[in-house]
């Protein structure tokens, strides 16, 4: 097999590869994670957080991307992605570019860890956003579905109650109830060692004579500030996808196999010149002793004519 095939083969093996690297490293599981539910609480949607914390429990560093199913909504009209943030300096929120996937019965959100998380150590994320669920008719009801991408050692579901809602029901029942000092109920979920992907289900009804949120929602930061820049994350949204950076790296390594076949051939074109320009100086050494012979009258004009042609079959 020649060099250039065995390049190229090389190449062509690596960007083979190029998907699996994007997962390398996959050890995580989330521990003390919640998921707030918590309908027309500050907006006639439904507020959804999740908050908690990723542990590295793999062997070797990780630096990919986390993920978070979510329900499937329309942007803007039907929902909004407020707050996708890695949690620093003890607890101010860092939001992140991230990408929307959609996974047929859901969405995958996911955005790219800032930094190492290397084996023991912890990743702290915060994610709100807001979906239309229930039309607005004075019976509400709706059914919200959560699984998890990782392991989770332990999961608080809390389901809140909107204010002047009546015959509020939960399936299944909740665990605990209790009432804040807002006067809001919470309904109580908790979960321990959840394997990824396993699936629960809430359906929430319940009656509501108007269509205000339960509380005025707070101003939005300002965009430059830690916690919340949305607009230009969502702009920035699809170059931040896994498959985006594989495509442009498959790109790459195809193009520098390009660059070395052409710097291959390139070679061989010079090395074959060089032969040709030998072959040429040869020739004309050898004509012109001929020619000296003839002019001598050492040989006649058949023979020099004989030696002539014998030289063009061999030379040229």
């Amino acid at each position: 097999m020649s060099i250039t095939k065995k390049v190229l083969l090389l190449l062509l093996f690596a960007a083979l590869l190029l998907p699996n690297a994007a997962v390398a490293g996959e050890g995580m599981v989330l521990k003390n994670f919640s998921v707030d539910i918590w309908p027309e609480y500050d907006d006639p949607r439904v507020l959804v957080i999740y908050q908690g914390t990723f542990v590295n429990k793999g062997n070797s560093d990780f630096t990919g991307y986390v993920k978070f199913n979510i329900p499937k909504f329309d942007i803007p009209n039907e929902g909004q992605i407020s707050m996708a943030c890695e949690i620093v300096n003890g607890g101010n929120h860092s939001c992140q570019p991230y990408n929307l996937e959609d996974k047929s019965d859901y969405i995958e959100l996911s955005w790219k860890t800032t930094r190492v998380i290397k084996p023991g150590q912890e990743y702290p994320v915060f994610l709100e956003f807001y979906y239309m669920s229930f039309t607005s008719e004075p019976l509400r009801s709706f059914n919200y579905d959560f699984a998890s991408n990782y392991d989770i050692q332990g999961l608080a579901v809390n389901i809140k109650q909107p204010l002047r809602a009546e015959n509020f029901k939960i399936n299944p029942q909740p665990l605990v109830t209790n009432v804040d000092s807002k006067d809001f109920s919470i309904h109580k979920f908790n979960y321990s060692d959840l394997s990824s992907n396993e699936a629960l289900n809430y359906k929430i009804e319940y009656i509501k004579n108007d269509n205000e949120p339960s509380i005025t929602k707070k101003q939005q930061n300002q965009p430059g500030e830690v916690v919340s820049q949305k607009n230009e994350l969502e702009k920035t949204n699809a170059w931040k996808s896994p498959m985006i950076y594989t495509i442009i790296a498959a790109f790459i390594l195809v193009l520098v196999g390009f660059i070395v076949l052409g710097l291959f051939k390139s070679n061989g074109k010079k090395r074959t010149n060089i032969n040709s320009k030998s072959s040429n100086s040869e020739f004309l050494k050898e004509k012109k002793k001929l020619r000296q012979m003839l002019v001598k009258d050492q040989i006649t004009e058949q023979t020099y004519r004989e030696l002539i042609e014998d030289l063009e079959e061999e030379y040229l």
